[in-house]
């Protein structure tokens, strides 16, 4: 019965008679969550397949799958781009700590929309990659395991080969990250010399003496309600204004943890969505573009 439900639903949507939050909304009543919808759609791959060709044709930009090497290993990634042929700036993704799923694909789509070339790694792919978890907290698992040293290289591997397509115009890379991700993205900062510019959603900043390390600007979009995250950016303002660092926080009144993950009914928050996403393409003109 759920298989046939599951069948449905996705033909729904396929077909155009549901959109895309409608889809995860009665995706979600199906299986319980959205953790568990976002796996689901990784290990079936329909986010990879139907999904991503679905979303990629109305936004009239590309999307495939792709492996960049990071040292003897091989990475998978969804790559986005706009399907004008024109060469531009370069973004990397950064998920979950569930792993790669369809909210961080559609964020590299949406930035390449705004025109970027946007790259969105799999970091679990060192330990077979999010869809051979066996579960959301299998993967969380996994990505526990995985060693800050580890998913750095990665992700200084994802801004190299990005600047090696000739789709990519110049050398300037930026990052943005979500949860975990959000606090990869800061402390790529802190390791990458090259990263021009990072966008922190609700994660935690590095330690403070890796601080001294940043030589990009950041933005940090923060949920008021988030207080396990929020409650460290005063404390992080004040070290990067003593460092010399452009640290932008913005903090939204009543936003929760995750309010930009438009699949998630309990946390979307569309204002602050919508206001913060302006933010981060403000933040990218000015630090990425020529």
């Amino acid at each position: 019965m759920m298989d046939q439900e599951i069948k449905e639903i996705t033909d729904d949507y396929l077909s155009g008679r549901l959109d895309r939050r409608s889809f995860f909304r009665r995706m979600t009543a199906v299986l319980g969550s959205y953790t568990l919808v976002h796996h689901y759609l990784e290990v079936s791959g329909l986010a990879a397949g139907p999904i991503a060709r679905r979303e990629a044709e109305l936004a009239s930009v590309e999307t495939r799958e792709v492996h960049y090497p990071s040292g003897e290993h091989s990475i998978l990634a969804s790559l986005s781009l706009h399907s004008g042929g024109e060469s531009a700036p370069a973004v990397v993704v950064i998920h979950e700590n569930r792993g790669l799923n369809e909210h961080t694909r559609d964020v590299a789509r949406r930035s390449a929309v705004a025109g970027y070339v946007a790259i969105a790694p799999d970091f679990l792919s060192r330990a077979g990659g999010t869809a051979a978890a066996g579960s959301p907290d299998g993967a969380r698992q996994v990505i526990r395991r995985i060693s800050w040293q580890d998913v750095t290289a990665d992700m200084i591997a994802a801004r190299t080969y990005l600047q090696g397509l000739p789709e990519v115009s110049g050398h300037k890379v930026g990052s943005v990250g979500f949860c975990w991700g959000g606090a990869r993205s800061f402390r790529f900062a802190t390791s990458d010399p090259e990263l021009s510019a990072a966008v922190v959603f609700y994660g935690s900043p590095p330690p403070e003496d890796l601080l001294d390390g940043i030589r990009c600007p950041i933005l940090g979009l923060y949920g008021e309600n988030d207080t396990r995250v929020t409650s460290t950016v005063e404390a992080t303002r004040a070290q990067m204004e003593a460092r010399g660092k452009s640290y932008e926080p913005v903090i939204y009144p009543g936003a929760e943890h995750a309010f930009f993950n438009d699949t998630r009914a309990d946390r979307h928050d569309p204002e602050a969505s919508a206001d913060a996403w302006q933010r981060v393409l403000r933040f990218f003109e000015v630090h990425l573009t020529p």
